[in-house]
């Protein structure tokens, strides 16, 4: 429902972590749903993502590793 590029910023918390292996497809923040975040995100836009579950942070940090256009900051 957003236009490409409308987005200062998107901020996610605490997204169900979908803990069981057989729903990891479930999750929120998978690399194709990442890449519509940043279409939807003006130049120099941020993806902020904040999770208390060190395996699910593990897991989004590869995921976002697949998007290029992202530029992960350190924890």
């Amino acid at each position: 429902m957003l236009d490409d590029q409308q987005c200062d910023g998107i901020m996610v918390f605490f997204p169900d972590p979908w803990p069981k292996k057989r729903h990891h497809k479930r999750r929120l923040l998978q690399a194709d749903n990442l890449r519509l975040f940043v279409k939807k995100l003006k130049a120099k836009g941020y993806l902020h993502i904040a999770t208390d579950w060190q395996e699910y942070a593990a897991a989004i940090q590869q995921e976002a590793a697949k998007v290029a256009e992202l530029q992960i900051m350190p924890l």
